[in-house]
């Protein structure tokens, strides 16, 4: 047989590794194998055997020797050729692959290396993954690197998502800025001018002082008069003392005489008097006054509206600028967010050239961006019958030199599932081994404290 040929594995020993203590089970050929025990039997033990018997130093566990053993051994029958690895408590192993008539490989890795293929595959643990890590898995499986494209689509994507909200961020600014109507102009100023109160002022000052001079010959002449009185009596006194008094009553005599040509002078002067209406100046001054308040008043609205307008016209010239100013930012952005999608479409192209020229290991499956699909339909929303079958499609793609599947857990499966596993093992040649804790009734190997309690393979009540 050579190393082309499928292989099978046709028996296992696994002695002092992780929790197994000596586990030694010989297998009929393709087929399920079901290792079932409770928790921490060491059921899970002889899968990581098997992996770190073909998987290489890569797939040994951190403290791979069972605790208190000075060092574990795995053993495995192909048929012409028995791998055996050894392993130390530091994780230093010894492998070697012998012939059955006893000859040596001398190079025992590289020999697995172009047997084992994915021996590591799960494909039950591939169905409970997330979509978007059984995307990345997959492209781990078929080879399917693209980190680089996808770091550079998640920058991008992130990128343009800040460009989307800033972009609606400076529209909305956009139309929050209100460009006003054009202002009309302002009314001109009332060409009414002012009457001039100071002429008004002096006129009446000159008015007040002619009345005041009027006033004061008014009492002069009284004061005439009054002297004029007191003379007369002063007179007819003398008259009683005339011959006493003569020379006096001449002088007054002739003093009276010029006083009465003066008062008769004074008379007539006074009389030709004529006092100046100040009552009329006094409205017409106030009349003035509320001429001018008036005045004052319509041209301080004047001048108010004119500088409204003025400053409307302003706020209108910096709302256009504004505005203007904030639709070239939105018009760069807008720019900048269908450069970033266009280089994502771009991304996505070549992530899609990338994946047509993947082969994958089964027919109709594929990737849509972050999901697995089949035929075209995600593969979470696929039968459970049909997710089965796929991801045992897959793994036997993955691993068609060395016909071996690992499933631990298996206990997630009804038994209808787990015929259907066993039923695809036997149609298409593969072992698969799977660990389930037994329910009622034990089934397959059953392993108790890391060793093999009882062999129900082959029982009637068997479940499968």
């Amino acid at each position: 047989m050579t190393m082309e040929e499928p292989r099978y594995v046709h028996g296992l020993r696994v002695q002092d590794f992780l929790r197994c203590e000596l586990v030694e089970v010989r297998f009929a050929g393709p087929g399920l194998t079901v290792f079932s025990g409770e928790n921490a039997a060491g059921k899970s033990s002889i899968l990581k055997a098997a992996e770190a018997l073909f998987g290489g130093k890569a797939s040994l566990p951190d403290v791979p020797v069972r605790v208190g053993a000075e060092r574990a051994e795995l053993e495995a029958d192909l048929g012409d050729r028995v791998v055996t690895l050894k392993v130390k408590p530091d994780r230093s192993t010894t492998l070697t692959v012998r012939t059955r008539d006893g000859m040596k490989a001398t190079s025992p890795q590289r020999m697995l290396d172009e047997l084992k293929g994915a021996i590591g595959f799960s494909p039950l643990a591939f169905l409970r993954l997330k979509p978007e890590e059984q995307a990345e898995a997959l492209r781990k499986l078929v080879g399917l690197d693209t980190r680089v494209l996808d770091e550079e689509h998640a920058k991008v994507y992130a990128e343009r998502t800040t460009v989307g909200r800033e972009g609606k961020l400076l529209a909305g600014q956009l139309s929050g800025i209100v460009v006003p109507p054009e202002v009309e102009p302002a009314e001109p100023l009332p060409e009414v001018e002012e009457v001039d109160i100071a002429d008004l002022a002096q006129r009446q000052q000159a008015a007040v002082t002619v009345k005041a001079n009027n006033d004061r010959l008014r009492r002069d002449m009284e004061t005439l008069r009054a002297g004029c009185d007191a003379t007369a009596r002063e007179v007819q006194g003398i008259a009683d003392q005339i011959a006493l008094l003569q020379t006096k009553l001449e002088e007054k005599t002739q003093l009276l005489a010029r006083a009465r040509v003066e008062l008769d002078a004074q008379a007539a002067e006074v009389a030709a008097l004529v006092d100046p209406d100040t009552s009329a100046l006094t409205r017409e001054i106030a009349s003035a006054k509320e001429h001018n308040l008036v005045v004052r008043k319509a041209r301080e609205v004047a001048l108010a509206e004119a500088a409204r307008v003025e400053r409307a016209r302003a706020d209108r010239a910096r709302a256009e600028q504004a505005h203007a100013a904030k639709e070239q930012e939105v018009t760069a952005k807008r720019a900048e967010w269908e450069r970033l999608t266009a280089r994502i479409d771009e991304i996505d192209a070549e992530k899609a050239r990338a994946l047509t020229a993947v082969t994958f290991p089964c027919p109709g499956l594929g990737i849509d961006g972050g999901t697995v699909t089949y035929q075209g339909v995600p593969l979470s929303q696929a039968s459970g019958a049909e997710g089965i079958r796929v991801v045992l499609e897959i793994g036997a793609a993955l691993n068609p030199k060395l016909r071996l599947l690992l499933i631990d857990e298996g206990d997630a499966l009804d038994l209808t599932r787990l015929r259907q596993v066993a039923d695809w093992a036997t149609e298409r040649d593969y072992e698969i081994w799977m660990t389930r804790v037994p329910g009622d009734q034990p089934t397959g190997v059953e392993i108790v404290a890391g060793r093999v309690a009882a062999d129900h393979r082959g029982e009637k009540t068997e479940a499968v």
